[in-house]
């Protein structure tokens, strides 16, 4: 995402917050189900804003207050002054998990909602993408089908996944493109890197 598209996804996502937030329109308690489902939405969009803005170079963060009621404080340092929100924390405690554990449940969630390649159907040639996610395959027509991805503008796959679970990570930017060949030749050459070793 271009710096300047974080911006506006930014600016639109505090317009939102400011638009739900219901304390900003006078609530003070108590809590209703209307109120509650308000806070729950804002809470969602705080947490968004503070990923946007880490996006597009605005100073942010969370901070703790142990004394509040809603300890997890959200800041963005916004050109035009700081501002923060603080949030409900966590309830729940850590289960012991290991890094390793942590990813095989990742995988595994990723793999109950988006199936086992971990991908959505595109009707490019059969090919499997997901927007700045995974592209799978191994027939070389789908390997085609990428490159009309690349070229079609859509968001770019961050990773190319082979038959038997190899996989390719692929570090580019919106500026890549296929119409030089160069991106379709590294594509290929990593195609038969990853085949040769799996």
């Amino acid at each position: 995402m271009t710096h300047e598209l974080a911006q506006v996804r930014l600016a639109r996502t505090l317009a939102a917050i400011a638009e739900t937030d219901p304390s900003r329109h006078g609530h003070t308690g108590p809590d209703t189900d209307f109120t509650t489902a308000l806070y729950e939405r804002r809470n969602i969009l705080i947490w968004s804003a503070l990923a946007l803005a880490r996006e597009c170079a605005v100073p942010a963060g969370v901070g703790y207050e142990p004394t509040d009621p809603c300890p997890v404080v959200v800041y963005l340092d916004l050109p035009t002054g700081q501002v923060s929100w603080h949030l409900p924390a966590y309830s729940r405690t850590w289960d012991g998990h290991t890094t390793v554990e942590k990813y095989q449940r990742v995988a595994a969630f990723v793999d109950t909602v988006t199936g086992p390649t971990g991908a959505t159907e595109t009707a490019a040639a059969g090919a499997r993408a997901v927007p700045g996610g995974v592209f799978s395959g191994a027939a070389p027509s789908e390997w085609g089908a990428l490159r009309e991805l690349f070229a079609s503008g859509a968001p770019l796959p961050a990773e190319i996944m082979l038959a038997g679970g190899s996989r390719i990570t692929l570090f580019l930017d919106e500026a890549h493109s296929v119409v030089n060949g160069e991106l379709s030749a590294r594509i290929d050459e990593l195609v038969r890197e990853a085949r040769r070793s799996s």
